[in-house]
């Protein structure tokens, strides 16, 4: 079954960020479409964008890195407040 499939970086909620090299890698299965990086460290998130090279999206789910992500390539903006909203 081909699902589409969002990797999911919440280091605050697990105690560890998601490796990079396992995005990377993880980013060449096809039904993998994108992450969701709410880790708030746009360094990583930058390094993230560099690895994947356009091949999955990147969605920023920390509101205090969403003003640093034009041109950056970053493509989405997903706060996560507004998914506990109705």
């Amino acid at each position: 079954m081909d699902v589409p499939i969002i990797m999911y970086n919440t280091p605050q909620m697990v105690g560890a960020y998601l490796p990079r090299t396992v995005i990377e890698d993880l980013a060449d299965i096809d039904n993998i479409v994108a992450l969701k990086d709410s880790s708030g460290n746009l360094i990583y998130t930058t390094e993230v964008l560099e690895m994947v090279q356009g091949r999955i999206d990147v969605f920023v789910g920390h509101d205090e890195v969403v003003a640093d992500c034009p041109g950056r390539g970053l493509l989405r903006n997903d706060p996560g407040q507004r998914q506990r909203l109705p």
